[in-house]
């Protein structure tokens, strides 16, 4: 699969995703292609996914409510997500998301 450098008209991703877990990196892509262009890598030892494609509040808050609900069914998960150059850490409900 190609870079997703170049997926916005600034030269750079919408968002980034970091997980510990190839699987779960995975299921995140497999749910969000649909709606951007993903690419998933190894990143040391996490696995990142790039999301590339129009920036929109919709899609902004589908990602990381497909990355809450991943992180949700193991609540000692966590994820770093890199949006407009910040990161931020999301982590497992305490309570398995219910």
């Amino acid at each position: 699969m190609g870079s997703l450098e170049a997926g916005n008209r600034d030269g750079r991703e919408l968002l980034r995703i970091r997980v510990a877990q190839e699987s779960r990196a995975s299921a995140l892509a497999d749910e969000l292609a649909e709606f951007a262009r993903v690419e998933v890598r190894p990143r040391g030892e996490e696995w990142e996914v790039g999301l590339a494609g129009a920036k929109t509040d919709r899609l902004v808050a589908f990602a990381l409510e497909a990355v809450q609900r991943s992180l949700d069914r193991d609540p000692s998960s966590t994820a770093r997500v890199t949006l407009d150059g910040r990161e931020y850490r999301m982590h497992g409900a305490r309570d398995g998301g219910r």
